[in-house]
């Protein structure tokens, strides 16, 4: 009898054990597949996300090498990659209307701005959400492949962000510089929430402003150096000039 218990025990473990692994899995292909639907529907661009893992249980999950393509137009091929991004959800509203995320943190992202600071690829991404933004976005659930779901983000924060700065101020060469850290607390607070193109648009405008910030004092520093080399031949050449003539005289 006490063997036949624990026989039994081990095969409720084994189920249990299965099924959280079904769990872990089903509901990471299907945050992958709403990350790859609406990402491009939102952003006019093509998306894609390697991997992605979450608990129903905890609500804690991992996203791995996010790709935010360039809008047509331009050479790089990216515009935002992100290699890991974790994500704490409050379980029981994955079944409600609007999703709970109590953090989600992108790691170390690579971000390309390609353009100057009045035109750029960044840019031309943020005006294509904001296209988006009046438009309501459909946000694949663990219900269903087309539930309605908008969003409330309690903190958002971007850490260790690197641009890639690429322009013909700089010859075209490309430049990497440090993105002080982006964070964002309260968003989508009301009963309604915010969509996915509106989450898309509050964040992308926070990155791209601190983007040209970094930008403009790069290209500063470039044309200050550039006017002091210039001025430095300037009075070089005048010095000469002015040496040849007394010469003469």
């Amino acid at each position: 009898m006490k063997k036949r218990l624990i026989q039994v025990f081990i095969i409720l473990l084994l189920l249990v054990v299965v099924g959280v692994g079904f769990a872990f899995f089903f509901l990471g292909s299907i945050v992958k597949r709403g990350v790859e639907t609406v990402g491009p529907q939102v952003t006019k661009v093509p998306v894609t996300l390697d991997t992605a893992t979450l608990s129903l249980f905890s609500g804690s999950g991992e996203l791995k090498g996010l790709d935010v393509a360039n809008p047509q137009g331009y050479k790089t091929p990216s515009a935002i990659k992100v290699g890991t991004a974790s994500i704490v959800l409050v379980p029981r509203s994955i079944f409600s209307e609007k999703v709970v995320a109590r953090s989600i943190t992108l790691v170390g992202p690579e971000i390309t701005l390609e353009g100057d600071l009045t035109g750029n690829n960044l840019s031309q991404l943020l005006a294509n959400v904001r296209s988006s933004s009046s438009v309501e976005t459909k946000t694949p659930g663990p219900k269903d492949a087309g539930g309605s779901k908008n969003i409330q983000v309690d903190d958002f924060v971007m850490t260790g962000a690197k641009l890639h700065l690429t322009t013909a101020l700089l010859g075209g060469k490309e430049t990497s510089l440090a993105i002080p850290d982006v964070r964002l607390t309260g968003l989508g607070l009301g009963p309604r929430g915010i969509t996915a193109a509106e989450l898309t648009e509050i964040v992308l405008k926070e990155i791209l402003e601190k983007a040209t910030q970094v930008a403009a004092q790069q290209l500063g520093a470039r044309v200050s150096d550039r006017v002091k080399e210039e001025a430095a031949r300037g009075a070089e050449k005048l010095g000469g000039q002015i040496g040849d003539l007394l010469k003469k005289k």
